[in-house]
C-alpha cells in the first residue's frame, strides 16, 4: 500500500492531522524578483528629481541675482546722466525707480517704467523739487520715441514769487500761497485811504496763444473777514476793482527745455511749506533727441 504525501493539517494514515508536514511550495519566487527589481528605479527616481528641483532653484537665483545686477547697473547709469544733464554736483541725490524684471527688458530693448526724482535742481536762477515718469522707453534704437512721458515741477513760495517778480513785474511779497489758490496781497484807494485786500488767483496752463504761460485768473477777493467773489467785488466797487480783477500771465517757457509742454497747475499746502506743482507734459523723442532739451523761449 502507497500512501500519498501528507499536507499540514490533514489526517495521517492514522486518521490524525499531522501538523509536522511541510506544505507544498508557492511560486513566490518571480514576484520577489519583481520587487527588487523595481526598487531601485524608485531610489534612482528619487535623486533624479532632487537634482532637478536644485538645478531649478539655481536658474531662478541666478536669474534673481542677474537682475539685481542689472537694476544696479541702469539705475547708476540713469543717475550719472540725470546728474551730468542737469548739471548736479555728484554727490547730488537722485532717486531712480524701475518697474519689473529689468533683466528681461534689457533683452527686449526697452525699459518698461522708469521714475526719477531730485530735490533742488537749478531752474536758471531758481530751484525746484523734480520728478520725471516715463513708460516704454527705448535703450537701443536711437530713433525710437518713449511711449509716453511727464514731469512735475513744484516750486516753494520764494522760487515763485521771484518768477512773478521777473516774468510779470508782480512785487515780491505780494503772492502767497493758500492751498488752493494763491493769494495776491494788495491794496486800493477808497475814500482817500487805502483798503487792503487779498485777491484770490486760480493758477492754470495757458492753451493756444498763451501756451507755456503760468494763468492766474482773480476768482475772489477777501476784505478783513469777508470773502468776495470776484464779480461780488466788481458790483461793489466798479472801475476800482477791474484794475486788479485783471489776470496775471506769466511765461515760464523758458525756464523748461523745448520738449517740455505745461499741462496743468496744483497749490499744495501754504506759506512758506507749501508749493505750486507744474505739470509738464513730455515729447516721446524727449530722452533721445538733443534738441528737446535745449531752452525754451517765451
Amino acid at each position: 500500500m502507497t500512501f500519498a504525501p501528507d499536507t499540514p493539517g490533514t489526517p495521517n494514515s492514522s486518521g490524525i492531522p499531522d501538523l509536522n508536514a511541510k506544505a507544498p511550495a508557492t511560486e513566490t519566487a518571480p514576484a520577489t524578483a519583481r520587487a527588487q527589481a523595481s526598487a531601485p528605479k524608485r531610489r534612482r527616481r528619487v535623486p533624479l528629481l532632487i537634482t532637478l528641483i536644485i538645478v531649478i532653484a539655481l536658474a531662478i537665483a541666478a536669474w534673481f541675482a542677474g537682475d539685481a545686477i542689472a537694476r544696479s547697473l541702469v539705475s547708476d547709469t540713469i543717475r550719472a546722466e540725470v546728474t551730468a544733464q542737469l548739471g548736479l554736483p555728484a554727490d547730488h541725490p537722485v532717486d531712480v525707480e524701475l518697474d519689473g524684471s529689468v533683466l528681461a527688458q534689457l533683452i527686449f530693448g526697452s525699459l518698461q517704467e522708469v521714475r526719477i526724482a531730485a530735490d533742488g535742481v537749478p531752474l536758471g536762477d531758481i530751484s525746484a523739487d523734480v520728478m520725471f515718469a516715463a513708460k516704454g522707453v527705448p535703450i537701443r534704437d536711437t530713433n525710437a520715441e518713449m511711449d509716453a512721458a511727464a514731469a512735475t515741477i513744484a516750486l516753494d513760495e520764494a522760487s515763485l514769487q521771484k518768477v512773478l517778480a521777473e516774468a510779470a513785474g508782480v512785487p515780491r511779497g505780494v503772492v502767497l500761497l493758500n492751498d488752493p489758490e494763491l493769494v495776491l496781497v494788495t491794496s486800493i484807494p477808497l475814500a482817500g485811504f487805502p483798503l487792503e485786500l487779498g485777491i484770490g488767483l486760480v493758477p492754470s496752463a495757458g492753451e493756444g496763444d498763451q501756451a507755456g504761460m503760468l494763468v492766474l485768473k482773480p476768482n475772489s477777493a477777501s476784505i478783513g473777514e469777508a470773502v468776495l467773489t470776484a464779480d461780488a467785488l466788481r458790483a461793489q466797487l466798479g472801475a476800482v476793482a477791474d484794475t486788479i480783477l485783471q489776470p496775471i500771465n506769466v511765461c515760464v517757457a523758458d525756464r523748461m527745455p523745448v520738449g517740455a509742454t505745461l499741462s496743468g497747475v496744483t497749490v499744495l499746502g501754504s506759506g512758506a511749506t507749501g508749493s505750486i506743482v507744474l505739470s509738464v507734459g513730455l515729447d516721446g523723442r524727449f530722452l533721445m533727441d538733443p534738441a528737446m532739451r535745449e531752452p525754451g523761449t517765451c
